[in-house]
């Protein structure tokens, strides 16, 4: 068996992605609330993500298309170590 280094480093730096994935989603919060933003509703279909809010004391809608964010998400993920076959099953 090939020693699992490489695959333990992936592990260790994916997690350490999950952490400050975490905390910069807290941050944009944060900021959204100190803006006076309040998401009132979202809903995820198969097409788009819809998100009703509140600003400056009036409502807005918007439609964000999920192409559109699959495709940003993976321009950031293009980046990442993928997990080697060697130590997938199946």
């Amino acid at each position: 068996m090939t020693r699992p280094t490489a695959l333990i480093r992936e592990v260790l730096l994916l997690q350490l992605l999950e952490e400050t994935v975490h905390k910069e989603l807290v941050t944009a919060k944060r900021v959204l609330q100190e803006a006076g933003v309040e998401i009132i509703e979202s809903r995820d279909t198969v097409m788009d993500v819809r998100v009703q809010y509140r600003f400056e004391q009036r409502l807005f809608d918007d439609i964000y298309i999920k192409r559109m964010l699959d495709a940003e998400v993976r321009g950031y993920l293009k980046h990442l170590p993928r997990i080697s076959k060697t130590f997938r099953k199946g």
